[in-house]
């Protein structure tokens, strides 16, 4: 009689990567501090990739980079696991040359409504040119960012913003533009 035992086959499952960073915009130079380290595996991360989109790489969990040119660049992590098998994770950082504005913005939103408990929504002047927007941050009271949110995500000079998922609190809603100071707007959840 011949017994033969075979040891289970284990599935090596791909890493998650998770690319964060503590800004998204500002004016060159920018220093932007990355971080990787939230990445996940079943087993471990052993090798992080960045790609800053201007030819610039790092191999750190949580490198810091200088942008030096305005644009918009598409930074990558790469996580690779023990096993070889890596995922990638993006964020988009927009980089403006410090000038001096050529045009003062005046620029007005109002939160709606405020307190808030489902979404609020952010209305802008109806003749306002809504393509000097880079964008809306969220914070929290903390002065944490909690999310950003794209100009491409507005519908004509309005964006809606769920807000259910948040804690009750303090936030603040700030206007990123490419040429001006932003500007920022107090907001209340309560549930």
């Amino acid at each position: 009689m011949t017994i033969t035992v075979t040891e289970p086959m284990v599935s090596n499952e791909a890493p998650i990567a998770i690319a964060t960073s503590d800004i998204i915009q500002g004016q060159a130079p920018l220093e932007v501090n990355f971080t990787g380290d939230k990445s996940t595996d079943d087993v471990e991360v052993v090798g992080y990739s960045w790609d800053f989109g201007d030819g610039e790489i790092a191999t750190e969990a949580n490198p810091t980079h200088t942008f030096t040119t305005d644009g918009t660049y598409t930074v990558l992590l790469t996580v690779t696991d023990a096993e070889g098998l890596d995922a990638t994770d993006s964020i988009e950082i927009s980089v403006v040359t410090e000038n001096e504005p050529t045009d003062e913005v005046s620029f007005e939103f109002i939160l709606t409504p405020n307190p808030s408990t489902e979404a609020v929504q952010i209305i802008m002047e109806d003749n306002f040119d809504t393509s000097i927007i880079l964008g809306f941050m969220l914070h929290d009271s903390s002065g944490r960012l909690v999310r950003q949110f794209t100009r491409e995500e507005m519908i004509q000079n309005d964006m809606r913003i769920p807000v259910n998922v948040y804690r009750n609190g303090i936030y603040v809603i700030t206007a990123m533009f490419n040429n001006n100071d932003p500007i920022s707007k107090r907001l209340i959840i309560r549930k």
